[in-house]
């Protein structure tokens, strides 16, 4: 049988299908006119691979009712929520409803869009400029959509629509879809290879904004090659991502970068945002860090080091407290971690109407037993043997029983065009396809209400006698699962377990936990794990911030972990940026202190001191500290004219400033420009000049000098020599307008 509703369907009472515009391997989209708000809208149906449809009602493919009917609410949740965003660039939802034992989502219609994927398909790989445009809107769209607490999960150029003047729109988001697949054993099967990031095919991936930004990278990557990047299981086994600049010469450095870094493989290794993400892709690449902006910041890192004094538990990300937690006794609420997690009284027999009585089975055959002609009262046996007859409670109509399985009616008290007086036909093949009921019906025992039992297994609510809690009104034909929690006073799509202390709603089955809903959030519990599959027995180490299920500390402010491994402690998790990059290292407390606040390590520290010592040095070379108290000067230390032999011809002081050199000297004063020196080279304590217009070079012996330099770690002092004396003679006339590269030495 088809899966897709055939054209003219009218679902909900209200929207008409046209046709089928898309089928992929979690709904069906539908282009439907809207007959009520006299629009035409995509009405989109829940309909994962392996769903099976009987009479109209669709049969999920979910091992279990109850399975069924989480991810049905998994979905309808998800549209309920998306239909209050209204941010510019995503598709507005309209309504979400369930019928035909699955849920529909109705959402705009915009006739003149494409997918990217088409527009791909159609145009190959985009300008550079044009995916660059693309992309900075999608990033600034789902900056928006972040900040509003939600994530997109399933970015692709299927999932992009396109509008006249490249205007893009996001669709079909894919939470619903998320919590299906960590219910699988394999997650590439609901997520298409390439775009998905490790951690969305892990049960226990923890997904943020990193996640989208990893799959609007890869849509990225496809827009430039025509070709999503390496899946992520792939690149587990070592493949590769090359930059897209290595097979198009026309794609710039900024957004070359931009991509590389969102298909970075850790989550913490890519933008932490996406408005970081659409500020990379137009990155100015001409920034120029000089010695002093290294010295400025490595000063700052020397004197947080001293300053550095953190608390024996203080975790290193937040400075929250950093305990070693135990695991969460079984059945102990993972949100309040005082009230119990006790199974919900949802008995499918206890009936909705009253919500006191008992629903009985009843067999609508072999005799019949509600009237089909009425179609509600009840058929009462009158007589014996050939002569019995059966009479309608409701409408008396009365029908002989000539052969067993076959019946005559007799006479006909309610309205009726289908059959005459005297019609005879079999009860299975004629009166009940008439009567429009089910072969097997529940029953109240005490307000008499009746169900028919669809061939789906759904239940279809047919007769009300009195309806206290206005039950007939809001529902029709629900799963059993769905009826028992209308018979509870509950939601539908409430869990099947739920604390006894603060409320908490789960849903448990098969080894597996779903926090539905919570009225609080006391521990961060909810905010990072509601709507996510876990694992039953992980549930317990994951509450108290142990994912892992290994023993080590964490932190209840912001959820950083630790494995314990002796002295040092693995990072698990974290949303700390600067320790983010090293998850899964191992390093002392201590060290991690240190690595938040990008500090060098302890065994980095030496390597350190002597960066610093050396970027002081070239601070100095470069003119941003100056070595002399007098204005100008770049150089002054007492220096000694020598010849080839090393014999001493005069003493004196060398003062080298943005203009020239001065030899200042009794005996052998020497003057010359900067732009007239042709090199400058050093040879142990022995500066060499080569001049314009000379043919024998200015040696000049230099006495090293010893600066003490007062910075905001401390005090430094710094010895500066002939090769550094030639190094700054160098540098300042580099810098003398108009100078023209030297002549080659030719030693």
């Amino acid at each position: 049988m088809e899966l897709e509703l055939p054209p003219e369907t009218l679902v909900g009472d209200r929207y008409r299908i046209e046709r089928t515009l898309g089928r992929g391997g979690f709904a069906i989209a539908y282009l439907a006119q809207d007959e009520l708000a006299d629009r035409r809208v995509v009405l989109k149906e829940l309909a994962p691979t392996g769903s099976l449809r009987q009479d109209g009602r669709l049969r999920l493919p979910e091992t279990t009712a109850n399975s069924a009917h989480r991810i049905m609410h998994q979905f309808l949740r998800e549209a309920k929520l998306l239909a209050k965003l209204r941010i510019p660039g995503v598709v507005q939802i309209y309504d979400a409803f369930q019928e035909n034992g699955t849920v529909y989502a109705s959402m705009e219609f915009l006739s003149a869009a494409v997918t990217l994927e088409c527009l791909m398909r159609t145009e190959g790989p985009l300008a550079p400029e044009r995916a660059c445009s693309i992309l900075r809107q999608l990033a600034e769209t789902l900056d928006k959509v972040h900040e509003r607490g939600y994530l997109h999960r399933d970015i692709k150029p299927s999932n992009v629509l396109m509008l006249p003047g490249d205007h893009a729109v996001l669709i079909d988001f894919g939470a619903a879809r998320e919590w299906q697949a960590d219910a699988t054993v394999s997650h590439t099967s609901l997520f298409t290879p390439g775009y998905a990031p490790i951690e969305q095919l892990s049960e226990l991936g923890r997904r943020g904004p990193q996640t989208d930004i990893y799959a609007l990278a890869a849509t990225g990557y496809e827009m430039l090659l025509g070709t999503p990047p390496p899946s992520s299981v792939d690149r587990v086994t070592g493949v590769p991502v090359r930059p897209p600049s290595e097979f198009r010469g026309d794609v710039n450095s900024a957004l070359d970068r931009a991509i590389i870094s969102g298909l970075a493989f850790k989550a913490a290794d890519r933008p932490a945002t996406a408005a970081r993400f659409a500020e990379m892709l137009g990155a100015d690449e001409s920034e120029d860090i000089g010695p002093a902006d290294d010295l400025d910041r490595m000063d700052r890192g020397l004197l947080a080091l001293k300053n550095l004094k953190p608390g024996r538990n203080e975790c290193p990300a937040c400075a929250g407290l950093l305990d070693d937690p135990r695991p969460l006794k079984q059945a102990i609420c993972l949100v309040c971690r005082d009230g119990r997690i006790k199974a919900r009284d949802l008995d499918e027999r206890r009936c909705a109407v009253c919500r006191t009585g008992i629903l009985r089975p009843e067999r609508n055959h072999d005799p019949l037993l509600y009237c089909p002609l009425c179609r509600l009262g009840r058929l009462e046996r009158h007589g014996i043997m050939n002569r019995s007859k059966l009479t309608c409670s409701g409408c008396t109509s009365t029908f002989s029983i000539p052969s067993r399985g076959s019946l005559t009616l007799v006479s006909a008290h309610a309205k009726t065009n289908l059959v005459e007086e005297g019609q005879t036909g079999a009860e299975i093949d004629f009166w009940l396809p008439l009567s429009g009921r089910s072969d097997r019906i529940l029953r109240c025992e005490s307000c008499r209400a009746q169900w028919d039992i669809n061939p789906s297994g759904d239940l279809t609510l047919y007769k009300v006698h009195e309806d206290p809690y206005g039950i007939a009104k809001r529902y029709k034909t629900l799963s059993p699962g769905e009826w028992a929690r209308v018979a509870s006073g509950l939601n539908l799509d409430a869990g099947n377990f739920a604390c006894d202390r603060c409320g908490a709603d789960y849903f448990i089955e098969n080894d597996n936990l779903t926090l539905v809903d919570a009225a609080v959030d006391y521990f961060g519990f909810v905010g990072h794990y509601q709507g996510r599959r876990l694992a039953l027995e992980r549930a317990p180490w994951i509450a108290v911030g142990k994912s892992s299920g290994i023993p080590g500390p964490a932190c209840e402010r912001c959820l950083t972990e630790f494995d314990r491994e002796g002295e040092y402690l693995r990072l698990r998790f974290t949303p700390n940026s600067a320790l983010a990059v090293h998850t899964d290292e191992a390093w002392p407390l201590e060290d991690w202190h240190r690595i938040a606040r990008s500090l060098p390590t302890r065994d980095q520290e030496a390597d350190y001191v002597d960066d610093f010592y050396e970027t002081l040095r070239k601070a100095i070379l470069a003119g941003d500290i100056s070595p002399s108290k007098a204005p100008g000067v770049r150089w002054e230390s007492p220096a000694e004219w020598i010849s080839e032999e090393g014999t001493s011809m005069a003493k004196g002081k060398l003062r080298i400033s943005c203009t020239d050199l001065d030899f200042a000297s009794r005996r052998k004063p020497f003057r010359a420009p900067l732009d007239a020196i042709i090199e400058a080279t050093a040879e142990g304590d022995d500066l060499r000049l080569r001049l314009k217009g000379k043919t024998e070079p200015v040696l000049l012996r230099i006495e090293p000098i010893t600066l003490r330099l007062d910075m905001d770690s401390g005090r430094y002092e710094v010895t500066l020599a002939a090769e550094d004396c030639a190094e700054a003679t160098g540098i300042l006339r580099s810098q003398v307008p108009g100078t023209k590269p030297g002549l080659p030495s030719k030693g």
